[in-house]
């Protein structure tokens, strides 16, 4: 039954929802049967082989476009009213669907693949009395399963035993987070002892939550009854319920779908959550559906095209109407019955058909089309790959909003840092030790208060040591942060040997290895801010060792040091060590007696052990929170997390280029101010205004009122703001950060919270109405990279979520000046020349239609021959739009990494605006008169001669031939960057069209009405005469808009273009120039002055907002054009102003 479901549901099949209250019996499907838990299979397709067809017709018609088009081809199977023949208007509609259905199914093929190779993958599982593998889609909540080394586990799986004695078993997240550092999950203690046999004989049922998309949470107990348990069953002493033992579960004992195991043998577990109910199918969100604003106007502009269409043809049928009436032609209505009156509804309808080109149907398969080539050249960049790796993009419909980014809001670590934590400093007893991160403490732990700080480092981890034999060995730890504090331990003498689940061996100074016993560990959590863990000292002691933010450490320490020389020290140590950009934690240790230990013990048991799943996790951290008090502080550490490569260079590109960068961190606001001047984002000349540490709202107001009076006397003034102010902000001053914000060169905000990044992109992508751009690669950056308009995420040490998230993914900061500034501007100029270019063509080939019909009497007579209509947009003209959609270029990208400030007006509207389309249009409607009342005023009815009178198809092919010549010469004069594909393209096309003509005028049977057309209209001089001054007339007013254009009011990328003409140096001259690698090249300084008055002055007009307009301009450069790369000056010559004029 499961596979005939299959056959028709495809993903359209409705989401299972997890059974509430319902147990779970362990290896008893019959008992599991009626609660009707989800299978483990896994399908993400849209399609099945019986649902393709009308499934995604029900798809492509979503689209209003092609409701139109099947609108259209219906009139055409009416003989008595359609004036051409159905196919020409209903083959190339097929044409189109096909071609978006073949797209449609090559892609869900490839997810039906990737699912048949999931779901087949076997697994060791306990059925019917044995253990035997089965397939992955097979697997049942309930099952019992064994898992082996570098398995990924298949469903969500409570962890009872494995291979090593603690019941630990390790594994990696990649799939569900991107980390790759080793995580750890522990069988209950009670439950280690079950072996793969022993395990087949127990009798139990576990009542877990209901799934969420937490993946750390996890809540559940497992009571096991003693009527199939093992005589030797260690737990038949334990005290039972009335039904049998209760086990607390938690998340430690949960192995979640998508994990890997690694270097754990065997691990026995019981199946919980299966298919759409595990965490990783929870997680598994799609992106918001994101749509561009050239989408939008394209829509616009089709339904703009759609109502001229329907104006001229309720023009044309009221014109029949009054003609029919006053005129005497009487053969025109030789078959009807009542030849007085005109059907009114049959010449709507013809004219319906007829004009209905001017919407061009292969628009929207070639706009689909672009996408995935604009995609494919962002993927396949070589300057956008590291490690062989390159970019990728998951929302094509948004590659040309990113030439109108106005805002980026960047994350730090990992973002703009590499997140490869190196231990730099340290602080000891109020003593700074800047050279610790090279060992020079390695003599000195002697002192013992030295010697118990590494201490602290050493053990207060969940590090795992790899040897690779190495001088330092290789570490496995939940965080890079851990993993370089325990490096920093190893080079300055207390170094990690091993660890399990109840020890830790160390080796001080070389000497013989020291055995900690663990008593208890209490983990770090974003909530929590600290860990701790609690050790017996191979002295017999008892010694508490904490680590945590500042924020959270010092509210812990013991009265008798809170106000203390070391406190003090170790605060401006902190200070310091933020200043320079480092990452910070507070060291604090306790002694704890046996009766603070027995009474943690109690407490920590009854609260892990309690029956509740509701508040058991409060209640662990209210036991934890309340041993972590009156700790002696021991000092801090400072660990270096350094810039990533050109982050300076593509951040200071993004300010010239007018694009305000907001840095949103968690870090503390010291180590966000250095790390921002580091980057360039606050320059030497900024001016800092606070919100910072605001207690009450009237204090955050009172500091806003400031930010605004220093806005009012300085122009470049940076902001900085914590997240205790913003708290404030976001409910009462709104509106005040936004104003600031905007008037602000950058503006950093510190110690923010997931949510508050996502709110603060909110508030200014709302309030400014301007394309806002999220980038991160954490997965606490994933609700802020969703709600910009465009996400980015890095492929980061942090993890994949991010990445996995956005609508774009790039593997380095740098990089996003290029996907922003090159990709973006390419990808705006393309689709914008494809949609307008689109329109013109069709309009222009298709008013002539109108102009024909008083020639014809209003009567709906077609002016071309069918299948020349048919062919125009499918065969005849389908090469030149995709040629400019794919190659075209107005700039270098060399030359836009030279000049950031060309960024400006492409962002403000350069490119497929109402201004531009309308010229677009106005060429049409000039062309479109041209190309018919030339033919009418010039050429004669005797074209030929032999004095025989031309037919319609005779002079419909003339013009048809000079018009489509004319539109390619169009599209090749609006080309700027040539390329061989360029050439076919558009001369090809005149051939095919020769080609086509002459093979249709060829065949009797198949066109008898267009034979012997095209070899007659070659063959007199009209051709060869008509063609020539068509295309003089109708493009001379193009090619004169455009000198003129360029010459009285020029674009600043055009003054570009002629800067590097005019300075000496080409495009291809360019190409050595590394742009972001070249950091010592730096920008060509370039300012456009306006000649006026002698001694006025210049304006600096690249730096404006508007795009230039001006009547005699000059391009000064400054002393610093030299190309360093070759150490020569640009213009050679000795004059630095050059006269474009």
């Amino acid at each position: 039954m499961k596979r005939v479901e299959s056959l028709f549901c495809g993903r359209c099949k409705k989401k299972e929802v997890f059974p509430l209250n319902s147990p779970i019996y362990v290896n008893d499907p019959v008992s599991n049967a009626p609660a009707g838990f989800p299978s483990n299979e896994i399908r993400t397709t849209k399609y099945t082989i019986l649902s393709f067809v009308p499934k995604n017709l029900l798809e492509q018609f979503r689209r209003y476009q092609n409701f139109y088009f099947l609108f259209v081809c219906i009139p055409t199977l009416i003989p008595s009213v359609s004036p051409i023949s159905p196919a020409s208007a209903i083959l190339p509609f097929i044409a189109i669907l096909l071609v978006a259905a073949i797209k449609e199914g090559w892609e869900d093929w490839k997810r039906w693949k990737q699912d048949s190779e999931y779901n087949s993958r076997k697994y060791e599982v306990y059925r019917d009395s044995l253990w035997v593998n089965i397939y992955n889609r097979d697997i049942q909540t309930g099952d019992l399963i064994c898992l082996k080394d570098n398995e990924e586990v298949p469903a969500d799986v409570v962890l009872i035993s494995s291979s090593h004695a603690e019941g630990v078993c390790y594994f990696e997240t990649a799939n569900l987070d991107g980390e790759t550092y080793l995580k750890q999950s522990v069988a209950h203690p009670e439950l280690q002892s079950f072996t793969k046999d022993k395990l087949t004989q127990i009798n139990a049922v576990l009542n877990v939550a209901a799934p969420d998309k937490a993946l750390y949470s996890f809540k559940g107990t497992m009571t096991m009854t003693k009527e199939r348990m093992l005589m030797q069953n260690p737990l038949d002493d334990r005290p039972s319920s009335e039904n049998g033992t209760v086990y607390p579960l938690g998340g430690k004992q949960l192995l979640m779908r998508g994990v890997r195991i690694r270097n754990t043998k065997v691990v026995m577990g019981i199946v919980v959550y299966t298919g759409r109910n595990t965490k990783l199918a929870l997680n598994q969100v799609s992106t918001p559906s994101k749509f561009s604003r050239t989408e939008r106007f394209t829509n616009w502009v089709t339904v703009l095209i759609f109502f001229l269409q329907m104006a001229l043809v309720i023009a044309c049928t009221i014109a029949a109407a009054v003609e029919h009436g006053r005129t005497n032609y009487t053969y025109l209505h030789a078959g009807d019955a009542d030849s007085t009156p005109a059907d009114a509804g049959k010449v709507f309808a013809s004219y319906f058909v007829l004009l209905a080109y001017f919407i061009p149907i292969s628009l929207f398969v070639n706009l689909e089309v672009i996408k995935v080539a604009q995609a494919y050249f962002i993927s396949v960049d070589e300057q956008m790959t590291t490690d062989g790796k390159g970019a990728t993009v998951q929302n094509s419909n948004l590659n040309d909003e990113l030439s109108r980014v106005s805002y980026i809001f960047s994350d730090k670590t990992g973002t703009l840092t590499q997140n490869k934590m190196i231990f730099d400093s340290c602080s000891i007893n109020g003593v700074n030790y800047k050279d610790a991160g090279k060992g020079e403490l390695k003599s000195k732990l002697k002192d013992k208060e030295i010697l118990d700080f590494f201490l602290n480092l050493a053990l207060n981890n969940e590090a795992l040591v790899e040897d690779n034999g190495e001088k330092v060995p290789h570490f496995a730890a939940p965080s890079p942060d851990d993993i370089a504090l325990v490096k920093g331990s190893y080079i300055n003498g207390v170094k990690l040997v091993d660890r399990d689940t109840k020890s830790i061996s160390l080796q001080i100074n070389n000497k013989a290895v020291e055995v900690y016993q663990i008593l208890y560990i209490l983990p770090f959590s974003s909530q929590r801010k600290r860990s701790s863990v609690i050790v017996r000292t191979p002295g017999g002691k008892i010694m508490m060792y904490t680590k945590g933010a500042d924020s959270v450490m010092f509210k812990r320490l013991d009265k008798s040091c809170i106000n203390g020389p070391i406190v003090k020290s170790t605060k401006k140590h902190l200070t310091d060590y933020s200043v320079r950009g480092l990452r910070t934690l507070v060291i604090g240790r306790k002694e704890v007696s046996k009766q603070q230990l027995d009474a943690f013990t109690a407490a920590y048991n009854k609260a892990n052990g309690t029956d509740s799943m509701n508040n058991r996790e409060a209640l662990v951290d209210q036991c934890m929170d309340s041993i972590e008090q009156d700790l002696f502080i021991q000092g801090c550490t400072a660990i270096e997390d350094k810039l990533q490569e050109n982050v300076s260079w593509a951040i200071d590109y993004f300010i010239k280029a007018g694009i305000r960068v907001w840095m949103i961190t968690g870090d503390k606001q010291e180590t966000a101010e250095n790390i921002g001047k580091s980057c360039k984002l606050i320059s030497e000349e900024s001016t800092l205004v606070r919100i910072v540490e605001a207690k009450d709202s009237n204090e955050c107001g009172e500091m806003i009122q400031t930010a605004k009076k220093v806005l009012k006397t300085e122009s470049n003034v940076s902001l900085i703001i914590d997240s205790a102010s913003l708290i404030f902000v976001l409910v009462e001053y709104r509106d005040d950060l936004l104003e600031i914000g905007e008037q602000c060169s950058s503006v950093i905000v510190c110690r923010a919270e997931p949510l508050q990044k996502a709110q603060v992109v909110s508030l200014v992508k709302k309030g400014t109405k301007k394309i806002c751009l999220a980038i991160g690669d954490g997965a606490n950056d994933v609700s802020m990279i969703q709600e910009a308009h465009i996400g980015v995420g890095i492929w980061g040490e942090e993890g994949t979520q991010a990445a996995r998230n956005a609508d774009y993914s790039i593997r380095q900061f740098k990089h996003l000046a290029r996907l922003v500034t090159v990709h973006g501007r390419y990808n705006m100029l393309r689709t914008a020349l494809l949609v307008e270019y689109s329109f013109y063509k069709n309009l222009a080939m298709f008013l002539v239609q109108f102009w024909f019909a008083p020639f014809c009497l209003w009567s709906s007579q077609t002016f071309y021959d069918d299948w020349v209509m048919a062919g125009f947009n499918t065969v005849l003209l389908s090469a030149p739009p995709l040629a400019l959609a794919f190659f075209e270029k107005d700039l270098e990208e060399d030359v836009i990494f030279r000049y950031p400030e060309v960024y400006r007006e492409l962002r403000d509207g350069l490119y497929f605006t109402p201004q531009s389309f309308a010229r677009w249009i106005g060429s049409a409607l000039w062309h479109s008169l041209v190309f018919f009342f030339l033919h009418v005023i010039t050429v004669p009815d005797a074209m030929d001669g032999s004095g025989l009178t031309a037919d319609l198809l005779s002079s419909s092919t003339l013009v048809a031939s000079a018009a489509i010549v004319t539109i390619i010469l169009r599209a090749a004069l609006v080309t700027k960057y040539w390329v061989w594909i360029s050439h076919v393209a558009y001369w090809g096309s005149v051939l095919l069209m020769i080609i086509l003509f002459l093979i249709e005028s060829a065949s009797l049977t198949q066109f008898p009405s267009f034979f012997g057309v095209m070899p007659f209209v070659m063959g007199t001089p009209w051709f060869w005469l008509y063609i020539p001054c068509t295309v003089l007339l109708c493009l001379l007013p193009d090619m004169v808009f455009e000198i003129c254009q360029r010459d009285f009011r020029p674009w600043n990328y055009q003054i570009i273009r002629e800067v590097a003409i005019t300075r000496g140096y080409s495009p291809l001259q360019l190409s050595g120039y590394n742009g972001p690698s070249n950091t010592s090249a730096g920008f060509i300084d370039v300012k456009l002055t306006m000649e006026s008055e002698p001694g006025s002055g210049g304006e600096n007009l690249l730096s404006a907002q508007e795009p230039l307009r001006r009547d005699s301009f000059a391009v000064e450069l400054s002393d610093s054009d030299t190309d360093s790369s070759n150490n020569e000056e640009l213009d050679g010559s000795d004059s630095s102003l050059v006269d474009l004029t």
